[in-house]
C-alpha cells in the first residue's frame, strides 16, 4: 500500500456576530398544510375556531371547515343558500355561536344546524351595481354587530334583520371620516375604532349611543397618523391587546403602536381631524421586514405577531423590544412557504395558522417549541451540513456533530462555530469526513468514528492528531466506526469487523470477534452500538443481536429476540442500548422496534443476574415494525427514543407514552440512527437529516387541552349524507333495515398534532365493549337488526387527554316488516276480526237501543244542570249585591265620619283667622287715631297673613274635594324637576325671607320626571310652605332629587327646624281632629295640605313618606316615575 502524504487539516471559523434581533422563538419551524389538492397555493384572507372547535378559513376561492383530518369547502352557486361570493374577507363567530362571513359581495349568516347561508346583499349608495365588500366584523359589549365596509359603516338590527347604514356627510362632522373603511375594531372599553386611506384614524363613543334612535351622528374624535394630507397609506389592521395598548398596522408605514392616553381626548377637538403626534407613539417601521402589514395578532405570552406584504412573518417581543423575521428559505422545506403573509389566528390548543397569499396554509405549534433545531443556515449557531450523523456535548457545553461532510463544533453561548474537515477542502465529501461517533477521553482529546477509521483532534488546539496507534489506525483504515466508548482509560470502538479494546495507558489494543461455532465469541462483527451500565457491565449491540462482554474471561453471552421460534437477523440489529433505574436493558432495533431485557435479582443482593433472562418485545404501537434511532432516560426516568417520524416519550410504570410528531415541522424524512446524546445538564439531542433537534424533556409540557369530540360526518353505502356542522350537531337518526351499510367519522378537535389525536368507539345494543380505534377517526356498521342504539365516541389529543364524555347519537332501524310485532298482531288480529264480525252482527240493534237509551239520559242530565247553574247564579249575583250595600255604608260612614272632622277644623280655622281679621278691621274704624304708622304696618302684615292662610285653606280644600269626586284630570309628561322645583322656589321666597329663611335647590339641571305638573306643583308648594312653617328665623330649606335602582326619582324637601315626634309620623298623611301644630312663628295649619299631597302624590305613581328627628330637622321624601 503506497505511503499517504502528511495529513494536513482545514478549520473553517465562523465568528459570532450581532444579532438583528432576538426572541424566544429562534430557528422555529412550520408545518404546511393543504386545504385541498387543487387548494393548496390559494389565498388565505381569514381565520377563525369556533365554539366547537372547527377551524374555518376563508380564501379567494370559498370557505373551508377544519376538522384536523378534513377539509369540506363552501362554493357560490345559484342556490340563494350558497355564499354570496367567494372572495371570503371576514369569518366572525358571534357571542351566541353565529357564524357570519364577510364577502366581497355583501356578507352571509352560516346557519350551523343546516349546513347553508342566509345572504345579505348590499347595494352600494348612489352606485347600485357595484357590490359592496365587507372589510371587518365586530360585536360590541351590548351584542350588537357593526360591519365595515367600501361603503360607509353598518349597523345590523337583529331584531328586524336588517342592516343600517352610516355614511360620511360634509355637512355633518359628527360623522364617519369616509365610507371606504379599512379596518374596524373594539378595545377593551367597548369603543369602536375605525382605519381608513391617508392613515385617518376614527374613535367611537358607544357608551352614549342611542340603540333606539341610531342616528347616523356619533360621540366622535377624528385622527390622523400623519401630518401629510397627500399620504396614500392605508390602516389595514387595528389590534387593541390585553393591556389595552392599540396596534395599528398600516399598508406601506409599518405598525404603530398607542397607548389610550396617545388619544388626548381632553385637548383634542372634535369635528377637526387631530393630528396623533405624542411621544408614547412609536413606529416599528425601521424594524420590520416590510412596512406593508395585512394583520396582527397577540400570543399568550403578550408577545406580537405580524403579517406583512412581502416580508415575511415579524415576531416583536415586547420585553426586548426586538424584532424577529421568519422568511421563506427555498434551501429549506421548514421555513414558511410564502413571505406574503394574509391572515393570522392562534387556536385554543395554543397553535399559530398563518395564512398567504398564494402561498397557501401553514401552522406553528407553541407545545412543539421547546423543540429546537439547529440546521444549515446563515445562524452562527448553524451546521455545514443538515444530514447529522452523530453529536456529543462536553462539560463545557460545547456540541461535537458529526455530518456527511465533516465535524461541526458550535459554541451556542459565544453564537460561534468551527468546522473541521480532515484533509483539504475538496476532500470534504471524502469518507474520512462522514462522521459515525463521537467520544471524548480523560485527556482532552475527542475521538471521532468516521465511514473510514478512527479520528483523534486535540480539544484546546483542535488539530488532529495524525500519529496515536499507528497499528491500531492501519486496522481501522476502511471500517466504519459506528460506535465508541470510553470507560476507565480505556476506549471501546465498535466496527464493522469486531469490538477492539484500546488501552490509552499502555497504548496497546485488543480485537474481538466473532468466531464460527463459538458461542461465547461475539455474535456478529458488525457493531452498532455499546454501552456500559451502572453495575459495570458492557453490552455490545451488532447486526444480529445483543452481546453482553464478561471483562474478566473475555467471554460474550449472546441475546436474540425470538420470534416464532426463529430468530431473525433483520429483527436483531441493535441500534442502541439502555439501562433503566431497576436495572432493565432497553434495546433498540433497527426494524422490530422496541425490546427489554428483564433481570432477576438473588436474594439479599441489589445486582442484577441476567443468565436466564429473555428478550421480550415491548408493544407499544399496532404496528410494530419502525426503527429506534436512539434511547435515553430523563430524571423522571421517562425513556426518550426516535422512530421515523416520532420523538416518543414512554412512562414505563403505567406504559403511557406520547408521541412528537415532528414530521414536516423539525425533520422531512427520518431520525438518524445512533445519532443521538444525552447531555451532562440533561438536554436531549437528536440527529436527523434535516439537522440537529435540541430539547430539555422537563421543558415539554403535556397539552392539557381536552378536545371537543365531535361527530363529522355520516354515510350510508359510502354515500355522505350529513357533513360537517350538520353532523355534529346530530342527535338522533332514523334508518330502515334497507340502510345495511353505515359509518360514521369522529374528531377530536385539538389541532396540536391531529394525526396523533385517540379514539375509541362503541355502539351501545350492539358493540359488548369500547373499540379502541388509535387515530382511525371512522366507524362502519353493516347488517344491523332493526331496534333502538346509540353510538358513542370519546378521544383524547396527542398527549393522551381524554374527553370521557365524548359525544353520543341516538339510532333507530326499523325492522323489515315481515318481523314486526305489529304484522304480527295483525295477522292474529285478522283471524279474530272474522270471528268478530259474527258476533257483532248479532250486538248491533243492542248497542243502538243502548246509545239512544244513554242520549236521553244526557240529555236529561244536561237541563237539570242548566238550571242548577242558572239558580246558581241568582244566588250569587244577589250575595254580592248584599256585599257591596254593606261596604258602601261604610264606606259612606268612614267618608261622613271624616267629612265631620275635616269641616269641624275648617271651620275652626276659617273662624279664627276671619275673627281675627274682623278684630284688626273694627280697631281700624272705630279707633283709628290711636294706630299709629308702625302699628298700621303690623296690623295689614297681620291682614295679609289671615288672607293668605284663608286662601291656602280654601284652594287645598277645593283640590281635595276634586280628588274625592275624581275631578282631577292628569295630564303627565317627561318634565324637567329642576325648572318646577325652582317655580315653586320663587313664589315662596317672600315667605321665607320674611323670616329670614334660605330656600335653594339642589336638583341638577335636566333631571327628568314623569308626571303631572299641576298635582306634583300643588305637592311641592304645600311641602315647602309647611318647611317654611316649621323652620326657626334664619334656618336652611334645601331641595334635592336623585334616581333610585328601580326607574324612579327621589324627591327631598329638607329643612333644619323642630323636627317632628315619631309618634306623630303615623298621623301626618290623614284627617285628624287633634289640633294642628303652630310654626316657629305662630303659623296655623290644618293638616289637609299633607293629606292632599299624600293623594297627588300617588296619583302620580309614587310615595311619600317622612324623616325626622326633633331639634335636628325635618325630611319629605316622594318617589316619581322616571318614564
Amino acid at each position: 500500500m503506497k505511503k499517504k502524504s502528511i495529513f494536513t487539516y482545514l478549520i473553517i471559523l465562523t465568528l459570532s456576530f450581532s444579532l438583528k434581533s432576538f426572541s424566544q422563538y429562534n430557528n422555529i419551524s412550520f408545518e404546511h398544510v393543504s386545504i385541498d389538492n387543487n387548494a393548496f397555493h390559494f389565498s388565505i384572507n381569514t381565520i377563525l375556531q369556533d365554539k366547537t372547535g372547527f377551524l374555518w378559513f376563508g380564501t379567494r376561492i370559498g370557505l373551508s371547515l377544519y376538522d384536523g383530518k378534513r377539509f369540506l369547502n363552501f362554493r357560490t352557486s345559484e342556490s340563494d343558500s350558497s355564499l354570496s361570493s367567494d372572495l371570503i374577507r371576514k369569518i366572525f363567530e358571534t357571542s351566541n355561536g353565529d357564524i357570519w362571513i364577510g364577502t366581497a359581495n355583501g356578507i352571509n349568516k352560516y346557519i350551523y344546524d343546516k349546513g347553508y347561508f342566509k345572504r345579505y346583499i348590499f347595494n352600494k349608495k348612489n352606485k347600485p351595481s357595484l357590490n359592496i365588500e365587507v372589510r371587518g366584523i365586530i360585536e360590541d359589549k351590548s351584542g350588537y354587530l357593526w360591519i365595515a365596509t367600501n361603503d360607509g359603516l353598518k349597523f345590523y338590527d337583529s331584531k328586524k334583520d336588517t342592516f343600517i347604514t352610516f355614511y360620511h356627510d360634509d355637512n355633518k362632522p359628527a360623522t364617519i371620516q369616509a365610507n371606504d373603511i379599512k379596518s374596524i375594531s373594539l378595545d377593551s372599553i367597548g369603543n369602536i375604532l375605525l382605519g381608513y386611506d391617508n392613515l385617518l384614524l376614527d374613535y367611537i363613543y358607544l357608551s352614549d349611543f342611542n340603540y333606539s334612535s341610531l342616528k347616523d351622528e356619533f360621540n366622535i374624535y377624528h385622527y390622523s397618523l400623519s401630518k401629510d394630507k397627500k399620504e396614500k397609506s392605508s390602516i389595514m389592521k387595528i389590534l387593541v391587546d390585553s393591556k389595552n395598548q392599540y396596534w395599528i398596522g398600516t399598508n406601506g408605514n409599518g405598525v404603530y403602536k398607542l397607548s389610550h392616553s396617545d388619544f388626548n381626548f381632553n385637548e383634542a377637538k372634535k369635528g377637526k381631524v387631530n393630528l396623533l403626534q405624542n411621544k408614547g407613539i412609536f413606529n416599528l417601521k425601521l424594524q420590520l421586514s416590510s412596512t406593508f402589514i395585512r394583520d396582527i395578532i397577540e400570543d399568550f405570552n403578550n408577545n406580537i405577531w405580524i403579517a406583512t406584504f412581502g416580508g415575511g412573518l415579524n415576531f416583536y417581543d415586547q420585553v426586548s423590544g426586538l424584532v424577529s423575521c421568519y422568511k421563506n428559505d427555498q434551501n429549506n422545506p421548514e421555513s414558511i412557504n410564502s413571505d406574503f403573509i394574509t391572515s393570522l389566528y392562534i387556536d385554543k390548543s395554543k397553535n399559530l395558522w398563518i395564512g398567504t397569499y398564494t402561498g397557501g396554509l401553514n401552522k406553528y405549534s407553541f407545545n412543539i417549541e421547546k423543540f429546537r433545531l439547529i440546521r444549515s443556515s446563515d445562524d452562527p449557531v448553524s451546521l455545514s451540513n443538515n444530514l447529522v450523523t452523530a453529536v456529543y456535548q462536553d462539560n463545557n457545553g460545547i456540541l461535537w456533530v458529526g455530518t456527511r461532510q465533516g465535524l461541526n463544533i458550535i459554541d451556542r453561548n459565544k453564537k460561534k462555530k468551527e468546522v473541521l474537515i480532515y484533509g483539504k477542502k475538496e476532500d470534504i465529501a471524502e469518507p474520512k469526513n462522514l462522521i459515525r461517533s463521537i467520544t471524548e477521553d480523560n485527556n482532552n482529546r475527542i475521538w471521532i468514528g468516521t465511514h473510514d477509521g478512527l479520528n483523534c483532534i486535540d480539544k484546546k488546539s483542535k488539530r488532529f492528531i495524525l500519529k496515536y496507534n499507528l497499528e491500531l489506525q492501519k486496522k481501522l483504515d476502511n471500517q466504519t466506526i459506528r460506535a465508541l466508548l470510553f470507560d476507565k482509560e480505556t476506549l471501546w470502538i465498535g466496527s464493522d469487523y469486531g469490538l477492539y479494546k484500546y488501552d490509552l495507558i499502555l497504548n496497546k489494543f485488543k480485537q474481538y470477534l466473532s468466531i464460527p461455532n463459538d458461542s461465547s465469541s461475539l455474535s456478529n462483527n458488525y457493531i452498532w452500538s455499546l454501552y456500559k451500565d451502572k453495575f459495570g457491565n458492557l453490552w455490545v449491540g451488532t447486526k444480529n443481536g445483543l452481546n453482553l462482554f464478561n471483562e474478566k474471561n473475555e467471554k460474550f453471552k449472546r441475546y436474540y429476540f425470538v420470534d416464532n421460534n426463529k430468530i431473525k437477523e433483520g429483527d436483531n440489529l441493535i441500534t442502541t442500548i439502555i439501562s433503566d433505574y431497576k436495572g432493565n436493558i432497553w434495546i433498540g432495533t433497527f426494524v422490530s422496534g422496541l425490546h427489554v431485557l428483564e433481570p432477576e435479582f438473588i436474594s439479599n443482593s441489589n445486582i442484577p443476574n441476567y443468565s436466564n433472562s429473555k428478550v421480550k418485545h415491548f408493544s407499544l404501537f399496532p404496528d410494530e415494525r419502525m426503527s429506534v434511532s436512539y434511547l435515553m432516560i430523563d430524571e423522571n426516568q421517562n425513556i426518550w427514543f426516535g422512530t421515523d417520524e416520532d420523538i416518543i416519550a414512554m412512562n414505563k410504570e403505567n406504559n403511557s407514552f406520547r408521541a412528537y410528531n415532528l414530521k414536516g415541522r423539525i425533520f422531512s424524512n427520518e431520525l438518524n440512527t445512533g445519532s443521538g446524546y444525552a447531555g451532562p445538564n440533561g438536554e436531549f439531542f437528536f440527529g436527523s437529516n434535516n439537522g440537529l433537534i435540541c430539547f430539555y424533556p422537563s421543558k415539554i409540557k403535556v397539552n392539557k387541552n381536552i378536545p371537543n369530540i365531535v361527530i363529522t360526518s355520516f354515510k350510508k353505502f359510502n354515500k355522505e349524507i350529513y357533513s360537517g356542522t350538520v353532523a355534529s350537531k346530530l342527535k338522533e337518526l332514523n334508518l330502515t333495515y334497507k340502510d345495511n351499510n353505515f359509518s360514521f367519522t369522529f374528531a377530536a378537535l385539538d389541532l396540536s398534532s391531529p394525526i396523533h389525536n385517540k379514539y375509541k368507539y362503541k355502539l351501545d345494543g350492539y358493540d359488548i365493549d369500547w373499540i379502541n380505534a388509535e387515530n382511525k377517526n371512522e366507524a362502519i356498521y353493516m347488517n344491523l337488526p332493526g331496534g333502538e342504539y346509540t353510538f358513542r365516541v370519546i378521544g383524547s389529543n396527542q398527549d393522551n387527554i381524554w374527553n370521557l364524555e365524548g359525544v353520543s347519537l341516538k339510532l333507530s332501524i326499523s325492522p323489515p316488516y315481515w318481523e314486526t310485532l305489529w304484522f304480527r298482531i295483525s295477522l292474529v288480529l285478522f283471524i279474530t276480526f272474522i270471528i268478530y264480525l259474527y258476533f257483532r252482527s248479532r250486538l248491533i240493534r243492542t248497542e243502538k237501543q243502548k246509545k239512544e237509551l244513554q242520549r236521553l239520559v244526557e240529555l236529561r242530565t244536561f237541563d237539570l244542570k242548566e238550571a242548577n247553574l242558572k239558580l246558581q247564579n241568582e244566588i250569587n249575583e244577589r250575595k254580592k249585591a248584599e256585599e257591596e250595600i254593606i261596604r258602601t255604608n261604610a264606606l259612606l260612614s268612614e267618608s261622613n265620619s271624616t267629612k265631620d272632622k275635616l269641616f269641624s277644623i275648617i271651620a275652626h280655622d276659617l273662624r279664627g283667622s276671619i275673627g281675627n281679621f274682623m278684630s284688626m278691621l273694627r280697631l281700624l274704624v272705630e279707633e283709628p287715631e290711636v294706630v299709629d304708622e308702625k302699628e298700621l304696618r303690623e296690623i295689614l302684615k297681620n291682614l295679609e297673613a289671615s288672607a293668605e292662610s284663608t286662601y291656602n285653606l280654601l284652594e287645598n280644600l277645593l283640590n281635595w274635594a276634586k280628588t274625592q269626586r275624581n275631578a282631577i284630570e292628569l295630564n303627565p309628561k317627561i318634565l324637567d324637576l329642576n325648572l318646577i322645583v325652582n317655580d315653586v322656589i320663587s313664589l315662596s321666597n317672600y315667605a321665607a325671607k320674611s323670616k329670614g329663611i334660605n330656600i335653594a335647590s339642589k336638583i341638577e339641571p335636566q333631571f327628568f320626571a314623569f308626571f303631572d305638573q299641576n298635582t306634583i306643583t300643588t305637592v311641592l308648594r304645600n311641602l315647602i310652605s309647611n318647611a317654611i312653617k316649621f323652620t326657626k328665623p334664619g334656618g336652611n330649606i334645601w331641595i334635592e332629587a336623585e334616581s333610585d335602582n328601580n326607574n324612579f326619582v327621589v324627591i327631598s324637601i329638607n329643612d333644619d327646624g323642630v323636627g317632628i315626634p315619631k309618634e306623630k309620623f303615623d298621623t301626618l298623611f290623614i284627617v285628624s281632629d287633634k289640633k294642628t301644630t303652630l310654626g316657629t312663628s305662630g303659623e296655623k295649619g290644618t293638616g289637609l295640605g299633607l293629606m292632599l299631597c299624600k293623594e297627588f302624590v300617588e296619583l302620580n305613581k309614587g310615595k311619600i313618606w317622612v324623616e325626622s328627628e326633633v331639634g335636628k330637622g325635618t325630611s319629605f321624601k316622594f318617589t316619581l316615575p322616571i318614564n
